[in-house]
């Protein structure tokens, strides 16, 4: 692609906080040619995540969802509800337009359910290229037949983070869209800035404690629970096992709000907040993930692809994990991790006892581990696939 200026990629996130979408779209910004493509965002809120755009030297605007922040992915499509959502859908549309205008884009990217829709909407009203970065399954009941109607109406390409996305997306029309691109490694996100023992001692954990670590941000799905019936498990078995769950909750919702003090509310009718750190939201992910000798990913649906696992399996970490979704691509199975039933706590907490027996096996699952994210998730193969959908759809 030639042209005498960078052309104007106006990125559309539906929130303001930092969770794996937002730190995949913030690896992208860094490495983007900005001799050919001059970023800016659109956020719905000001955030951690507009924080770090701006120490990025990425220009952001603000517009608020209003109500349609609170609208669930599983909504049931009944009068009240479409009435609802579409007066909600309209005012934020309405709030869209005016930011990405004055920001006058060549292409529009959007980076989250919410997201493509309205900016969807917005590029076919501004005649601008649309890019779904679809980041996370397709949802299902009355939302997922929206999802459906816009697929096929809105975007021009369709990115997906894993072949498990990819699979979910349906229809000859929105198929010959779609590009799977794998989400890649953030290099700073495994530079490591304290020792490990100065982790643990943080922790107060003894010495020779077998820790495992979560991190995930707080929403049903994610599998808490499973992680605290696995721990529990694994504890009963003999094994001085502690637990930490590194995260936040990042959506605005009262099902979100309500999820980390169930969490706390279930770990200590187990018993186990002796045994168990809560971190919430930390920059240092990599010096926690490093101190621990497990990473436990126990989603109860599948996960569309894990940025915590490859950043644990960089950092050297053997992985149990749910088998299901994008996880199959990133954890090659029984080489750099132990995959097991989705939502079975037993089977988690079985293949953690296995790891925790054969020192080892974790050592060589770690280093395949490594070995597999340098070749398979690095940033330069990532940046080449997207910057080559840019350059097809601004030639086209």
């Amino acid at each position: 692609m030639t042209s005498a200026a960078p052309r104007r990629v106006v990125y559309v996130n539906p929130c303001g906080e930092i969770g794996g979408a937002e730190r995949a779209l913030l690896l992208l910004l860094s490495g983007l040619d900005r001799e050919r493509f001059a970023p800016a965002v659109v956020c719905s809120e000001e955030g951690r995540f507009t924080e770090a755009l701006s120490a990025a030297g990425v220009p952001h605007s603000v517009a608020p969802l209003g109500k349609i922040a609170h609208l669930s992915r599983s909504l049931q499509l009944g009068a009240g509800a479409t009435l609802i959502g579409g007066m909600a859908a309209v005012g934020a549309l309405s709030e869209l337009l005016k930011a990405v205008r004055l920001l006058k884009p060549d292409l529009i990217h959007t980076n989250g359910m919410k997201a493509h829709l309205l900016g969807g909407l917005a590029g076919r009203v501004l005649r601008r290229p649309v890019v779904w970065h679809l980041r996370d399954l397709p949802p299902e009941g009355g939302a997922g037949r929206l999802f459906a109607v816009a697929a096929r109406c809105l975007p021009d390409r369709i990115v997906t983070v894993s072949n498990a996305v990819t699979d979910r997306v349906t229809g000859a029309v929105v198929t010959r869209k779609v590009r799977t691109v794998h989400d890649a490694l953030d290099p700073r996100r495994v530079h490591l800035t304290r020792s490990r023992a100065a982790v643990r001692d943080e922790w107060g954990f003894p010495d020779d404690a077998l820790i495992l670590v979560m991190v995930a941000h707080f929403t049903q799905w994610k599998g808490h629970s499973v992680f605290l019936e696995a721990l529990k498990q694994v504890r009963s078995a003999g094994v001085d096992a502690r637990g930490v769950i590194v995260g936040g909750s990042i959506y605005a919702g009262r099902a979100h709000a309500r999820c980390e003090a169930d969490v706390r509310e279930r770990a200590s009718g187990l018993q186990l907040m002796d045994a168990l750190r809560f971190t919430g939201y930390r920059e240092d992910t990599a010096d926690l993930i490093h101190a621990a000798d497990i990473l436990v990913h126990p989603p109860t649906r599948p996960e569309p692809f894990g940025l915590a696992v490859i950043e644990a399996m960089a950092l050297g970490l053997p992985v149990v994990a749910s088998d299901a979704g994008g996880v199959r691509e990133t954890v090659k199975r029984d080489v750099s991790g132990i995959l097991a039933a989705s939502g079975d706590a037993r089977a988690i907490a079985e293949g953690i006892l296995r790891l925790a027996g054969d020192p080892n096996l974790r050592a060589r699952m770690g280093s395949a581990g490594a070995a597999r994210v340098e070749r398979l998730f690095n940033p330069e193969r990532h940046h080449a696939a997207i910057c080559a959908i840019y350059e097809e759809l601004l030639l086209s």
